[in-house]
């Protein structure tokens, strides 16, 4: 044999050798990702574990062992918890029902809260423990782990469904030790506890705070709503935070906070003196005050729009920071025809929501979302007529009809929650109005509207775009 065909020999022998490992590594890791066949199924747990306790609780045993219902990633075996002894703090505290405790440990979902003595342990409230030496936090809300990256997740789920390790802490209840001092915590207002020296919010220590006048701030009334007060932001005489970082504005009984959606980012906070906008701890540019609300809603808006006489503005949540998106056309006058309908005495604007959607075999990716301000030209304010009241049941009014010289238009009042995204449609004929003008009593008749052609989206100008990536698309990058 001679030199060549030894070299070529061992060539392939070496190829052989890698595809046969690459072979057997691609069917472990493929049967690894697969969810273990002895992990007990939602069903299973539902039908034949038992509640710990007869309260509010995430904790129930299943087959002689304690699990606990961590919410976005399922149940989770807690090993050293004691099916004998296990029992929950509270029986009707809501804040309490991700907090367990048997006779040799305290547990925070179904992680220990280490060095807290369950046999003097007691619950100052909204989430707060202390057994008379330690005090703790424990969130009733999961947050993704701060601490697991993405490959590690993928590393552990992989041993994990192979058996070698537990089930990835991918989702957890949030916990802190508080500080210690000599007086005790206690309670003195929603998600915040003081002990005269420290004052944590969510378990979150506020600096230089004055635990005993810390108050939440109120909140901006809507549409004769009773104002009520915020959850994220207080102050305490001297200074404002939000939760647990201070904001750059002092504290005065006229501020105002604005949530603008139930997301946990979306509130703001508005201070009346100076007439500035907030977004957490950062103001908008102080330069272009006076600033003011233009949607109070978010019906037919991604987010809220602010008017200032330097243009209209917006919080562009990826690159966390307040931009302008382009000129305000109500500098002279602005007029509400209808919710998110506007007029500045020579054109018609409406908002709606202009999201973009890439759609593959592989699913739907949303390359960017945006709230745009839409100009209907040619619609003098003087000849707009409201027609009437969309009402159903007799009662209940859904939106209204219009009529701006030939044309007829839908204002709509359900919003995105019912699959309208715009606030004006345009009713293409009389035909489509009738039908409109005399809906049944189901509301899903809205939605028939729109499949069915009666009412259909303006070919509109687009005045205004407040528009932020979410997704890496290719388009994006000469979509700006």
């Amino acid at each position: 044999m001679n030199t060549q065909s030894s070299t070529q020999q061992k060539i392939i022998k070496f190829i052989q050798i890698f595809l046969g490992g690459f072979l057997a590594l691609s069917l472990i890791i493929m049967f690894g990702l697969i969810q273990k066949t002895d992990t007990p199924s939602s069903f299973e747990m539902d039908q034949q574990s038992k509640k710990i306790g007869s309260g509010v609780t995430e904790f129930k045993i299943y087959q002689n062992q304690v699990y606990v219902a961590v919410p976005s990633n399922g149940e989770y075996l807690i090993p050293e918890a004691d099916p004998q002894s296990i029992r929950t703090l509270g029986e009707r505290d809501y804040s309490t029902r991700q907090i367990a405790l048997d006779q040799k440990n305290v547990y925070c979902g179904n992680l220990i809260l280490k060095g807290l003595n369950p046999k003097t342990l007691q619950s100052i409230g909204d989430g707060y423990l202390t057994d008379g030496q330690s005090t703790w936090y424990c969130s009733f809300a999961t947050i993704r782990n701060p601490d697991l990256s993405m490959i590690t997740e993928i590393w552990q789920t992989l041993l994990y469904n192979l058996g070698f390790t537990a089930k990835p802490q991918t989702y957890l209840y949030p916990f802190n030790q508080l500080k210690n001092a000599a007086q005790p915590y206690r309670l003195i207002n929603s998600m915040v506890v003081s002990n005269g020296e420290n004052t944590y919010a969510k378990g979150k220590l506020i600096q230089e705070a004055k635990g005993g006048k810390l108050r939440y701030i109120n909140s901006m009334a809507e549409q004769g709503a009773s104002v009520g007060t915020s959850s994220r932001y207080s102050a305490d005489g001297v200074h404002v935070y939000y939760q647990d970082q201070r904001v750059p504005v002092k504290d005065h009984a006229q501020l105002l906070s604005f949530e603008f959606n139930a997301g946990p980012d979306a509130e703001f906070l508005y201070d009346p003196l100076d007439q500035l906008f907030y977004y957490h701890t950062q103001a908008f540019p102080k330069q272009n005050a006076p600033y003011e609300i233009l949607n109070r809603s978010d019906d037919h808006a991604r987010d809220p729009l602010f008017l200032s006489k330097e243009g209209i503005w917006f919080y562009n949540r990826t690159d966390k920071e307040v931009v302008r998106a382009g000129d305000n056309p109500f500098q002279n006058k602005q007029i509400q025809l209808a919710p998110d309908v506007y007029h500045n005495g020579q054109d018609t604007y409406y908002l709606g929501i202009n999201d973009k959607i890439v759609r593959s075999g592989r699913g739907s990716k949303v390359c960017y979302r945006s709230t745009t301000l839409f100009k209907i030209e040619n619609t003098p304010l003087k000849a707009w007529e409201k027609v009437a009241d969309v009402r159903y049941g007799g009662t209940w009014s859904s939106g209204t009809v219009w009529k701006n010289g030939a044309r007829y238009f839908y204002f709509d009042e359900f919003g995105q929650g019912q699959s309208l995204d715009q606030a004006v449609y345009l009713i293409p004929n009389q035909k489509a109005l009738q039908t409109i003008l005399n809906p049944s009593q189901s509301t899903d008749d809205i939605r028939k509207f729109i499949r069915n052609g009666l009412i259909v989206q303006l070919d509109a100008k687009k005045a205004v775009q407040a528009k932020y990536d979410q997704d890496f698309c290719l388009s994006n990058l000469w979509s700006k």
